[in-house]
């Protein structure tokens, strides 16, 4: 009786442990799909391929079947990805045929889990049959390899590829058929472009300033340069839109034209699974005067590797980000030691003001100043000691280097309602005490601020 007691106690706990590591590995496979699945997507609002013109005498498809062929390259390339990297390769057999589909088997199979990012696509059509049941396509477009390591992502390689590429139609639905690689080059890193944020004086618009009217635009921008403001900092939504991405182009110009400078920003910490939504909006930015495209952390290779595909891809556009982490000029390499430090990668740094220095910043800095716990001022309610810190925090920005401010509201003057900026007989704007503080009292009419 003992004895059966105690085989069954032990085939119990056996049978116990044999769940657990099943659990375990089922829990284990989920985030590595969900993982995938966050690499895999692709930012809607901006499509990561352009048509280049057709070579003299190739006849070109109609809009419909080269929007149709785009789609399906790039949902195989997506495909790709997420089978890479959760190494679930059955969706492969809808994008993929012929040689094409035992190619993506290859490259998707390997054990240790591989990311496959691509981007900034530019294809180039070759020909079509005249049954229009074939068609074949010349891509030149960015990539990026890498696989997992103990702290990160270890042998990480950038390439630019050329290849061939041929798709097949079958029942109504494209798939990629054959593919050629014909060069793959490796891009060289040129030095960050110089940006003078000792100089900065800006401002952040409102969320919805892709939904301004012309006249709010035109009020606004006059107040603001009138003020001495510079830069206007465009900030992105949590959730791109299309309407918000079109707009940054016009936003840009109506800033140039107005005497200022226009930075496009996005909140959040940059990540490489969220390297494709970054870059698209980088690809729309084409014109700013800067980029921020997140916070990043100094030691994480994640968000090195991002930076790096960013400047790489865009080498004119300056980048930069909120940093944590050691920023000092000796930065520790990260774990791998394949990538260059954040000098190499920012144009600039931003840091939050904060009282305690007298000392200018360095030169390279620009100094943040945040609005009072979201609040607007002057505050509706007492908050113990926020606003003796927020008045010290814009005057330690005024006095130590170039700034970036909170909410436009922040520095001027707006009509709860309309947004217009408030107007007086002498001039057309009015500061806010913050304002004041940080862009000075402003004298009468046909003084410089």
């Amino acid at each position: 009786m003992f004895v059966l007691i105690l085989a069954g106690t032990l085939l119990a706990g056996a049978a116990a442990v044999f769940i657990a590591g099943q659990g375990l590995s089922r829990v284990s496979r989920v985030q590595n799909q969900a993982s995938a699945l966050n690499f895999a997507r692709r930012s809607e609002p901006v499509t990561p391929l352009r048509w280049q013109p057709a070579p003299p005498g190739v006849g070109v498809p109609d809009g419909v079947t080269l929007e149709d062929v785009a789609d399906a390259y790039l949902m195989g390339h997506s495909e790709l990805t997420y089978a890479g990297r959760s190494g679930e390769q059955i969706g492969l057999n809808g994008r993929f045929s012929g040689p094409a589909l035992t190619l993506a088997l290859t490259v998707s199979g390997q054990p240790d889990r591989v990311l496959l990012l691509d981007w900034a696509h530019q294809a180039t059509p070759l020909s079509m049959n005249a049954a229009r049941t074939q068609f074949t396509l010349r891509d030149r477009f960015w990539s990026l390899q890498a696989r997992p390591g103990p702290d990160g992502w270890q042998d990480l390689r950038w390439t630019v590829r050329t290849q061939q590429v041929t798709l097949r139609r079958t029942q109504e639905e494209w798939r990629t058929d054959d593919w050629t690689v014909l060069n793959d080059t490796l891009p060289a890193l040129k030095p960050p472009p110089p940006l003078p944020v000792r100089t900065w004086r800006a401002v952040t618009f409102p969320d919805d300033w892709h939904l301004w009217p012309g006249s709010r635009w035109t009020a606004t921008l006059t107040a603001a340069h009138a003020a001495g403001l510079r830069q206007v900092t465009l900030p992105m939504s949590a959730v791109l839109s299309r309407q918000q991405v079109a707009a940054i182009r016009d936003a840009l110009s109506r800033l140039h034209a107005a005497g200022l400078q226009g930075v496009v920003a996005v909140n959040g910490a940059l990540t490489l699974d969220n390297l494709q939504a970054r870059l698209a909006i980088a690809s729309a930015s084409a014109g700013a005067d800067a980029f921020i495209p997140g916070s990043v952390t100094a030691a994480s290779v994640g968000a090195r590797a991002a930076l790096l595909s960013l400047r790489l891809t865009y080498p004119d556009l300056p980048l930069l980000a909120p940093v944590s982490g050691p920023v000092s000029g000796v930065e520790p390499d990260p774990p791998t030691g394949e990538l260059p430090p954040l000098t190499g990668l920012l144009s600039a740094r931003v840091q939050t003001a904060a009282p305690g220095s007298q000392a200018p910043v360095a030169p390279q800095v620009l100094l943040d100043v945040p609005a009072v716990k979201g609040l607007p001022l002057p505050l509706p309610i007492p908050v113990p000691g926020a606003q003796a810190a927020h008045e010290a925090a814009q005057a330690d920005a005024a006095w130590r280097g170039g700034w970036n401010a909170g909410p436009l509201g922040d520095l001027l003057v707006t009509d709860p309602e309309s947004g217009l900026p408030a107007v007086t007989p002498q001039r057309p704007f009015t500061l806010t005490p913050a304002g004041e503080q940080l862009l000075g009292t402003p004298g009468t009419a046909g003084e410089t601020p």
